[in-house]
């Protein structure tokens, strides 16, 4: 059985629209917002037709002050969907309808104005729609109003009829029959929704009676299941056993195959290189040979690396920490010494930031296996923008243990690729060469060591690596 809607009017109405989310969870706070906008669409329709009805008894004052309300309402309903407050929706509405009378009562005469009821409607919606106490301040407010008119009256200062007086019998006439109408509407909005309400609350409770016997009826189905569900967990613990086991020796296989397949794959690699590197120097090469000899070359070194990171994945799955002090130094030395050639060939050299004497109880090969990584990045990427590429390495000692930035200004990363860098085979751009095993390998080896990567990019900017390690791994293994 479906749940009766708890709405008092289709939730897809222009009324519904205007509700804020805030009161679509209790029905007394939902009938309360929407009879709050029924309330200020009616008001908006009665002064549009008051401001017809003043400009042809010839009567601008009334004209303006009318439109001037209908105005308002739009402003009203916006913030009260913005807000949800009623108090601050309710304070704006009394705060303009006080404005408004007073205009219509300038106009009409004062203290005998028949505008002087309509007052009535200003502490009335302060009662409903805020409670008791705005609705007594509203009262208070509208009776300094009705005094002052009694001094000015009593003082001889009576206030402008600004309209033709042989028009006054029939204003009287209208904005009585107006106040009446006004009044008889807005009861029977507020009698129609109340007695929708009533019968939506009736129908919850026959709902919910309705479901109570279901849920007894289930709560004993689920007595016998519990029963039976754990006898099936008993057996599906054993087959858990069981086949985390072969899982485990699958993947043991799958490590077995990856390692011996990738060095397996990087001999006849090797060779192919050799193979080119003699073919370089030999003489009378033809354009075409030279560029597919580059080709070659290039194609060969980037499977060489591939491979070298695929058996590192398999490495690191199986490798325990080798602590050690380390020089952070003599670490960043050593991995600018094996890269010398590619920082040759892409015309940079690193400027150097590290304080003498930062050491680190680490492990030194994990540690300058993630530095190499991300460096081979750093290089790739400012070889790619045309600009002078720099790349600049810098040490400090914080808190949270030792921070190593690398930073360079390369081609840079997408704010929304920023996250998925360190996955498997995920490249962010197709303008440099690479497997996408990089920055995940580096991870997975900053992970061994306790510790954390946080890249920081800006697209055609750069890139900063920050690597954040632990003092000491020796009470962490």
């Amino acid at each position: 059985m479906e749940r009766p809607s708890a709405t008092l009017i289709h939730p897809t109405s222009l009324v519904a629209a205007f509700v804020p989310a805030k009161h679509l969870g209790d029905e007394r706070s939902l009938r309360k917002a929407k009879l709050l906008i029924l309330f200020y669409g009616v008001s908006a329709l009665f002064l549009a037709a008051f401001a017809g009805f003043y400009h042809l008894i010839g009567y601008p004052i009334g004209v303006w002050s009318t439109t001037y309300g209908a105005c308002v309402v739009p402003l009203l309903l916006f913030i009260f969907h913005r807000t949800g407050s009623f108090a601050f929706t309710t304070g704006v509405f009394n705060v303009n309808a006080i404005l408004m009378f007073t205009l219509l009562i300038y106009g009409t005469g004062g203290i005998d104005s028949c505008i002087v009821p309509w007052l009535a409607i200003i502490p009335a919606s302060g009662f409903v729609f805020d409670g008791w106490r705005r609705g007594m301040a509203m009262s208070l407010i509208c009776l300094v109003e009705i005094i002052v008119l009694f001094i000015l009256e009593a003082s001889g200062v009576p206030l402008p009829s600004l309209y033709p007086p042989e028009n006054h019998p029939i204003l009287n006439v209208v904005v009585q029959v107006g106040l009446l109408i006004y009044i008889f509407v807005i009861l029977m909005i507020y009698e129609v929704s109340r007695e929708r309400t009533i019968v939506q609350l009736d129908a919850l409770n026959a709902d919910l009676s309705h479901r109570k016997a279901e849920v007894e009826q289930q709560k004993e189905a689920l007595t016998e299941r519990n029963l039976q569900i754990a006898d099936i967990n008993a057996t599906l613990e054993a087959q858990v056993i069981s086949r985390t086991h072969k899982l485990r020796q699958a993947k043991k296989e799958l490590d077995t195959f990856l390692y011996e397949a990738a060095h397996a794959l990087r001999r006849p690699i090797a060779r192919i290189m050799g193979l080119v590197s003699i073919l370089r120097d030999e003489p009378g090469l033809t354009p075409t040979a030279q560029v597919m000899q580059q080709h070659i070359d290039s194609s060969t070194t980037l499977m060489d690396q591939m491979l070298y990171k695929l058996v590192m994945v398999s490495e690191l799955d199986t490798r325990q920490l080798q602590l050690a002090p380390v020089s952070i130094a003599a670490s960043v030395a050593n991995v600018l010494q094996t890269r010398a050639q590619a920082l040759e060939a892409a015309k940079t050299q690193p400027n150097i930031a590290i304080p003498a004497g930062i050491n680190l109880d680490t492990d030194a090969f994990l540690l300058e296996l993630a530095l190499g990584l991300i460096l081979d990045n750093a290089i790739q990427y400012t070889g790619k923008t045309g600009r002078q590429p720099e790349i600049v390495i810098t040490a400090a000692e914080g808190e949270k243990g030792l921070t190593i930035l690398i930073q360079d200004n390369g081609l840079g990363i997408p704010a929304s690729e920023i996250s998925r860098v360190t996955e498997m085979f995920f490249r962010a751009t197709e303008k440099v060469p690479g497997g996408g095993l990089g920055l995940y390998v580096a991870q997975k080896a900053l992970d061994l060591m306790h510790g954390t990567l946080l890249i920081q990019s800006e697209l055609g900017v750069g890139t900063t690596v920050s690597i954040t390690l632990p003092r000491s791994l020796s009470t962490r293994r």
